[in-house]
Order: C-alpha cells, then structure tokens, then sequence
C-alpha cells in the first residue's frame, strides 16, 4: 500500500519541492493552500479521496483571517527520512534574493 502524505503550504516553494520529493518516492500526495494563495492551483481540490470515499474535507471555520507571525520547523526527520537536503544555503539564497531585485529594476527600466 503506497503511503500518504498531506502537505500544509502545497503551493508554496517548501511545500512543492516537498510534493514533487515524495510523489518521485511513490506517495500519494494532498495538498493544503492557504486561503490567500491565487496562482498555481488550478489541480488543488478541496477534498481528498481514498478509494472513493472523502477521508479530508476543508472546513471554512478553520480558515486563519491572517499569516501566523513566526512558523517554526525541524528538518531533521526530511533529512533522515527522506534524504532531504536544502536547494539553498543562507549565502545562495541571498544572491537569489538581490539577483532577483536587479532583474526586476531592470524590467521597470525597459518599461
């Protein structure tokens, strides 16, 4: 029987390296988008399904009106479990970041 995961944050860049992880090591995957989240959902449903039957359903009294202030994890059991490892480094994600805001600066000049 495959196993299940169930990923809060699907949409977002933790969560779907985290999807596309498991889903090459034969999970079946389900996904929980934030309520404010509008792009790359289209494939989101609110339900999901085992054998046809609803085994999770979303219920809109649960919905958060705003972000929580500070969401803490602990890689250990990815990186043990899954032989997760980081895309980036704190110094790597940094040029990502400043390369990224050139770009943009750029796109605005050409404008």
């Amino acid at each position: 029987m495959k196993k299940i995961a169930l990923i809060f944050g699907v949409t977002g860049q933790d969560g779907a390296y985290l999807s596309k992880l498991l889903l090459k090591k034969n999970y079946i995957v389900h996904g929980v988008k934030r309520r404010s989240s509008s792009f790359n959902t289209e494939r989101i449903n609110e339900k999901a399904y085992l054998n046809g039957k609803i085994i999770i359903s979303i219920d809109k009294k649960y919905f958060r009106p705003t972000e929580v202030e500070s969401l803490l994890g602990d890689p250990r059991k990815a990186r043990k479990e899954l032989k997760w490892k980081p895309h980036h480094n704190i110094r790597s994600l940094a040029q990502d970041m400043v390369t990224q805001e050139i770009n943009n600066i750029n796109d605005t000049k050409k404008k």
